[in-house]
């Protein structure tokens, strides 16, 4: 029993253009990308040995006699000049090279812009020949094909920037095995072997939708996006979409073929919009069943892209939830009510901390509390214990996921309305000078958002008040610094001199409630 169906020539040569005669050279494309992606590792491989050993003998022949020694100096003397003009000339080649490439000038934004563009140009010019065309293997003359002309003009453009790349590469065998280098090698040379030959071939065009992974990179020099949240959905999307076109192609170039040892027979016409269907269901395995694979390189294919497609919908999902499933109730924007004021507490908050600060600073015997609601703003989302402090005080206490170093965050919770703004130090920390040089930092951003707002910081250490005072916006008549260090001392010293100074001054200062019945009863 055979796994090949029987078939005609002619249903076998469906795909194949009438001008070809029946003759298929697609493995000469094939195996021409692949010669260069090999020989061209091979070549600079051996480069790379020879140029080593070169400067291991150049040392080696450095170590000779005093006379060697002498005529070196003398060259150097002499010769200086010229080498270091012939290094600086490379050197600024390189530079500029450098500055084109990596999009951090306005010119290297705008050639990474256009060798994106001609990448999207490329791949519309692929589905519209797909559209166009049933055939995959097709003999016409390229001076008649105006697609094939255009192709080759791309190619040209994208040839360029695949030898500037290689110049300023680091390691150049690691570039030529990266992906937008394969990417280059499969797509280039099947477009100028086309020339030579007068004969199209779809094969790897569609390896074009890689480079919408780069859409992130574009948005970011073109300033559409800034925000991080903005940049990483970009990024999701763009690499979701470019894996799925690249899956598509693969399927539409093998469905189509046909398998080469089966003489093609099992062939199908799958269009373009089809293969990009059928993926999108086969990736999600909802599978409808209307669109299968024929060929056992497709049905192999789709095998390993449900294996890639769980391993990515695992990794992808989290980020996709983390990323739009952040409407909850600690998301929100604070609402403020006329005739309320709230204040805003950040920093280190942890539910003993809070438990305590919030029992004396809401206490019922302090003045003007009943129209004062406490907002706290942390990264991290309430735990089980939290959530039974937000339930216990639920009607002053309101809880915000986000940082003070965000401008985001510091809107949504109103920072520039709020009455105060308190910073609270980890006292439990190993490395004080560190605690306060992030609550420092919490400082300059709220200060950068409102120079109005009053802040009354928690520090550890003393010296680092000195720092404080310097930053701009700083008003030493509203704001206030806590050094927990200095408190302690000043507490202790004075206890020395007066006996019972620190529980008498810690009695006046905290709220604390007490039984009158337990007190009767004593």
């Amino acid at each position: 029993m055979t796994i090949c169906p029987a078939c005609s020539p002619e249903h076998s040569n469906k795909s194949l253009d009438p001008l070809c005669n029946g003759e298929r050279i697609w493995t000469t494309f094939l195996f021409t990308s692949f010669g260069i992606l090999l020989g061209g590792w091979v070549i600079i491989f051996i480069y790379e040995v020879l140029s080593e050993l070169c400067f291991k003998l150049q040392n080696i022949r450095s170590r000779g006699t005093k006379e060697n020694t002498r005529l070196k100096q003398k060259k150097l003397l002499h010769g200086d000049d010229a080498a270091d003009y012939d290094c600086n000339w490379l050197q600024e080649i390189k530079n500029w090279d450098n500055n084109i490439i990596s999009g951090q000038t306005k010119m290297g934004k705008s050639f990474v812009t256009i060798i994106f563009l001609c990448s999207i140009a490329s791949l519309i010019l692929y589905c519209l020949d797909t559209q166009k065309n049933t055939y995959i293997e097709s003999c016409t003359i390229f001076r008649k094909s105006i697609s094939m002309q255009i192709d080759l003009g791309l190619n040209a453009v994208f040839l360029i920037y695949f030898i500037l790349r290689f110049a300023v590469a680091k390691s150049k065998r690691r570039f030529w095995f990266s992906l937008y280098s394969v990417v280059d090698i499969f797509t280039i040379s099947s477009s100028f072997l086309a020339f030579y030959l007068n004969r199209s071939w779809i094969g790897f065009r569609f390896l074009r939708a890689l480079p919408l992974m780069s859409i992130p990179n574009i948005l970011q020099y073109m300033s559409v996006i800034e925000r991080p949240r903005k940049i990483q959905i970009a990024q999701l999307a763009s690499k979701f979409i470019a894996l799925l076109l690249t899956a598509s192609g693969f399927v539409h170039l093998v469905e189509n073929s046909g398998d080469f040892f089966c003489n093609y027979c099992n062939a199908q016409e799958l269009d373009a919009f089809n293969a990009v269907y059928f993926m999108i269901i086969t990736m999600t395995t909802v599978g409808y069943g209307d669109f299968s694979c024929k060929t056992y390189i497709g049905k192999s294919f789709v095998i390993l892209s449900l294996i890639g497609g769980l391993t990515i919908f695992a990794t992808t999902i989290p980020e996709f939830s983390n990323l739009f499933g952040t409407k909850g109730p600690y998301f929100d924007r604070y609402h403020r009510v006329k005739g309320r004021r709230h204040v805003i507490i950040c920093g280190h908050i942890t539910p003993h901390s809070l438990a305590a600060f919030l029992r004396d600073f809401l206490h019922k015997g302090r003045e003007k509390m009943e129209k004062l609601d406490v907002l706290i703003i942390d990264r991290k989302v309430p735990d089980i214990e939290m959530e039974a402090i937000l339930k216990r005080y639920y009607a002053k206490l309101q809880y915000f996921v986000g940082s003070i170093m965000n401008i985001a965050d510091l809107q949504r919770v109103q920072a520039d309305k709020a009455t105060a703004c308190l910073i609270i130090a980890n006292k439990e920390c190993q490395d004080a000078s560190s605690d306060d040089s992030a609550n420092i930092m919490r400082v300059i951003s709220l200060k950068n958002f409102n120079q109005r707002i009053r802040i009354i910081l928690q520090l550890l250490q003393y010296h680092n008040k000195l720092n404080v005072a310097s930053i701009p916006g700083w008003n030493v008549k509203s704001d206030e610094v806590i050094c927990i260090a200095e408190l302690k001392l000043g507490l202790i010293g004075m206890s020395c001199i007066v006996t019972g100074f620190a529980t008498m001054m810690t009695n006046i200062f905290r709220m604390s409630s007490y039984n009158i019945q337990t007190t009767r009863d004593m």
